[in-house]
């Protein structure tokens, strides 16, 4: 009997050992990620609200047109520019945080491995209005300053500035195609 009860307790180690080895393990990770040369829109699932978001494809996302949305500042350390393509080393580690009072995932920026400058030429969308959105706009206008999307991003209409306004005016959702003017300024081509 007692043999039994000492074995049970030696098996139980070797095995509660293990899940933990395990566990420790998958708590840091250095991993490559690709991150795209324009922001996207990230949505808060509690309150809707959208923010800036960094399109990120890590390891097993290569090789499909698959990426994730992670806040713009969410890369500690990282200082990311507009209107280019970067290839870095991160470390991707499960950290303790006191505010939420839980485990969360949080990525530290190692090194650049390659930084692609996109051309002049290069185009992109981004939404700028959409009844999934709270507020649902998020395009805003200063009469001295211009439009701006969620106060970050300055946006050059020029001659299209009269279509934009009607447009987040009178439709339900609204996509802008854009161009790379510099790291806080983007240059409207045309809406969708």
């Amino acid at each position: 009997m007692k043999f039994r009860l000492l074995l049970s307790i030696f098996l139980l180690g070797i095995l509660t050992f293990s899940l933990v080895s395990c566990f420790d393990q998958q708590l840091e990770k250095n991993e490559t990620v690709y991150i795209k040369h324009y922001p996207s829109i990230i949505v808060d699932d509690e309150t809707s609200m959208g923010s800036l978001a960094l399109q990120v494809q890590f390891e097993h996302q290569k090789g499909k047109d698959e990426w994730t949305l992670v806040p713009i500042d969410a890369i500690e350390g990282f200082d990311y520019t507009m209107g280019v393509n970067y290839e870095i080393e991160i470390k991707k580690a499960q950290e303790y945080d006191e505010d939420l009072e839980a485990y969360m995932i949080k990525y530290h920026y190692l090194y650049t491995i390659k930084e692609t400058k996109v051309t002049e030429t290069e185009t992109f969308e981004i939404p700028l209005k959409s009844e999934n959105f709270e507020p649902n706009n998020l395009v805003s206008h200063n009469s001295g300053s211009g439009y701006s999307l969620l106060g970050k991003l300055h946006i050059f209409c020029f001659d299209d500035c009269q279509e934009l306004e009607e447009a987040l005016n009178t439709n339900n959702e609204v996509t802008g195609v854009f161009r790379h003017e510099d790291n806080e300024n983007i240059r409207l081509i045309q809406l969708k």
